[in-house]
């Protein structure tokens, strides 16, 4: 299969991008500050894709509903869900970024959504990821979106291979935070609350033929989400 190894290498950097993540919120349960309020709550993100690749969930029956949930309404498993949120350094006021991911089991559907934007309350665009002919990822802007989806198909040629070079990279994608709180732990500023949503086009590049570039596969993203700093 042409994206076989391709895709496994953007797993493999997602699940680094996951774990470093891990690490970064990861830390000292000590903190000055008061951790009522919003933190309590519940962490998700809900959205639609619509495209040539991924469209919708066949199985939701409910068109008012969203097409993919993290973490799924069916949850059997608490830890076959990771939900992560951190501030780091950049920008005017900081990277926010945030993973939401499932399916981790060994016949499970894997998902995954990361949002890098500005830690700071209003309307974000973020960068066009671009890639080479062969799908690496050639420029990873500072501000970006990623998504995953392990059964995603495309069949450019009708010869019943997945011609999927990417994973669903951001291209004109702008990230709302419509609310934004952080505390201190031990001196580091940590995320406690964000809520906010996404709106835009995202692409897969799609082989096409040893000799003729990728073809681009726009599709049309929005989401809502919610991160609460976890609680003991």
């Amino acid at each position: 299969m042409k994206t076989q190894s391709i895709l496994k290498s953007f797993k493999t950097i997602a699940v680094c991008i996951i774990l470093s993540m891990f690490i970064s919120c990861s830390g000292s349960d000590d903190s000055n500050d008061d951790v009522d309020g919003p933190s309590e709550g519940t962490s998700y993100i809900h959205y639609d894709v619509s495209g040539n690749a991924v469209n919708g969930n066949p199985n939701n029956a409910n068109p008012e509903e969203p097409a993919f949930k993290i973490p799924p309404d069916n949850l059997d498993n608490p830890s076959n869900v990771m939900i992560l949120g951190a501030i780091s350094p950049g920008g005017l006021d900081g990277i926010l970024s945030l993973t939401f991911a499932t399916g981790f089991g060994i016949n499970d559907t894997y998902m995954d959504f990361i949002i890098n934007a500005p830690a700071a309350v209003g309307s974000h665009p973020v960068g066009e990821i671009l890639t080479t002919n062969t799908g690496i990822i050639s420029d990873l802007p500072e501000y970006h979106t990623i998504m995953s989806f392990s059964d995603a198909f495309y069949d450019s040629d009708n010869d019943n291979d997945n011609d999927l070079l990417t994973n669903l990279l951001s291209k004109t994608i702008s990230v709302q935070i419509i609310e934004l709180e952080t505390t201190q732990v031990n001196g580091v500023t940590v995320l406690k609350y964000v809520k906010g949503s996404v709106v835009g086009g995202a692409i897969y590049k799609a082989f096409t033929s040893p000799t003729t570039d990728p073809q681009e596969l726009l599709h049309t993203v929005t989401a809502d989400f919610e991160y609460h700093l976890p609680q003991d």
